[in-house]
């Protein structure tokens, strides 16, 4: 165990390091900072975030870090991964999970090579990060358009939410880095989709969270079956991830579909609506993942309830991504 945790480490940090992020580390986790922002970079904290962060058992010196653009990387110091590798566990009931180490870094998206024969999970952090911003925006946008079509207005707070969307879809996709000064836009874009009883922003976080549960459990599947792998056999390995991620997800949210129906129908297309949208932005083809596209149509064909989410086939509330 200690030697698998301390090459988890030693990727971790070096996969951040290539990307131009600093690392450091301390009795709370891991932290990643990139390394364009200057040293006097500085981002108050509001008093909600300090709230939260409190309540999980980070420091001042954890504040701190924070509020000059440190971006925590690990279970310990990441609430929202620790929650839903905590559920994660939970829903499979295997023991062989408890030895998964999971944690953020950041590295090409779509390139499964940095796993091959290693039993832990890295999450691509700008991914993660952007999915509360992406499904907020997506639930702003869709709230939003058929109002100013049929009424008028909002002309400029949708583009702005576009153009906020399209800089975080381009920040995920490695064309620009997290965590710099020129994202100010898209998080100006962020708080305006929020609306004044933060209603886009409630719905949209409820979205992120089971996509990131969808996120993990496709992960855990592949150290589980002990099948990651490149090459020929990498993209049926894919489709089966997706297949079972889907699965498990579908018997959850079957579980909580009475207490938000909308959560539940939007975060598994919506998330192939961003895979989608990602490989527009890199058009290369991936070495070890299938077209988004063939991935949501097999998907969709093993899934019972596909139908009822996201508008069936076509997801025309999220096509904007």
């Amino acid at each position: 165990m200690l030697s698998i945790f301390s090459k988890f480490k030693r990727v971790q940090r070096r996969l951040c390091n290539s990307a131009g992020y600093a690392t450091i580390m301390n009795s709370s986790g891991l932290w990643a900072r990139n390394r364009s922002l200057p040293n006097d970079a500085h981002r108050p904290l509001e008093p909600s975030e300090i709230d939260a962060f409190m309540q999980i058992g980070l420091s001042k010196i954890d504040l701190d870090l924070m509020s000059r653009g440190w971006l925590p990387l690990s279970e310990s110091n990441n609430a929202d991964l620790a929650t839903v590798v905590r559920d994660v566990r939970s829903e499979l009931g295997d023991r062989r999970t408890n030895a998964i180490n999971v944690g953020l870094t950041f590295y090409p998206i779509f390139n499964a090579e940095a796993y091959v024969s290693k039993r832990f999970v890295l999450l691509h952090a700008p991914l993660i990060y952007g999915l509360d911003w992406l499904a907020t925006f997506s639930v702003a946008l869709a709230s939003l358009r058929p109002v100013a079509q049929d009424e008028g207005g909002f002309d400029d707070q949708i583009a702005a939410i576009e153009k906020g969307a399209s800089e975080t879809l381009d920040v995920i996709a490695g064309l620009k880095r997290w965590g710099t000064l020129d994202m100010s836009n898209a998080l100006y874009a962020y708080q305006g989709a929020q609306g004044p009883d933060l209603r886009y922003a409630r719905l949209g976080y409820a979205i992120a969270a089971s996509q990131r549960l969808w996120i993990v459990l496709h992960e855990f599947s592949h150290i589980l079956s002990r099948d990651r792998q490149v090459g020929a056999k990498a993209l049926e390995q894919e489709f089966a991830a997706d297949l079972f991620a889907t699965s498990k997800c579908e018997q959850i949210f079957t579980r909580r579909r009475a207490a938000n129906s909308r959560t539940v129908s939007s975060a598994i297309p919506l998330l192939f609506d961003l895979f989608e949208a990602l490989e527009r932005r890199i058009p290369a083809r991936s070495k070890t993942h299938p077209p988004a596209r063939e991935r949501r149509a097999r998907v969709r064909a093993a899934t019972p309830h596909w139908p009822e989410w996201g508008g069936g086939a076509e997801n025309d509330l999220f096509r904007w991504l």
